[in-house]
């Protein structure tokens, strides 16, 4: 039979917190770079919709992109943008972004979370 003794040494509050702002800035990050890798295919007439994003937040979790006009559902659920000056717009804008780009994304996310 082996027997191990270890102490343990860990703060729990501190390790807890630590890894609370390591959730939060990945969210962040994350957050941040889907909205700029997905603007390539996001429909565009006045800007307004560009204008609009917002992140929402619970605490300092980013949990969601919002975009904050009357017509913004209509159009990420849209077929065509006749109307949109941006010839590379698409439907779920968002979701297309990611799936072309989430390699960099995700790199990214640990080049910045790598040096915390």
């Amino acid at each position: 039979m082996i027997k191990m003794a270890s102490s343990n040494n860990i703060n729990y509050e501190n390790f807890s917190k630590k890894a609370q702002s390591i959730i939060d800035n990945a969210s962040e990050i994350f957050a941040t770079n889907l909205i700029k890798y997905s603007e390539a295919f996001t429909p565009k007439s006045s800007g307004a919709l560009l204008k609009s994003i917002s992140i929402q937040r619970e605490g300092s979790r980013c949990v969601g992109i919002k975009y904050n006009t009357a017509y913004a559902s209509k159009l990420y659920y849209a077929v065509s943008y006749e109307n949109s000056s941006n010839t590379n717009a698409s439907p779920f804008w968002l979701h297309r972004g990611l799936n072309i780009y989430k390699k960099e994304i995700f790199n990214l996310m640990n080049n910045n979370l790598g040096s915390k």
